[in-house]
């Protein structure tokens, strides 16, 4: 019932490794489209963007998108640890 989004296919790779499978790149952080975001309906979704000004702000912008749809359970973001 939680799914963790995550901008690029090498962070999705590497969180399976650390034994997260419930992991899916959204493929850059304008990846996920309104229509894409319907199919999240009733699920927990965690936003685990890139560190970077361009992660922090998709993450926001994604978390609104998230935030509209009817039905949804929770939407998360990841904070990072200052300097990482």
């Amino acid at each position: 019932d939680t799914v963790v989004l995550c901008e690029g296919e090498l962070d999705q790779i590497t969180a399976r490794a650390a034994g997260f499978d419930n992991v899916r790149s959204i493929g850059g952080v304008n990846g996920l489209r309104p229509k894409d975001a319907e199919k999240l309906r009733g699920y927990n979704v965690v936003l685990a963007m890139d560190n970077d000004d361009a992660g922090r702000r998709a993450s926001q912008k994604l978390g609104s998108m998230l935030a509209e749809i009817p039905g949804k359970s929770a939407v998360r973001l990841v904070k990072y640890p200052a300097n990482t």
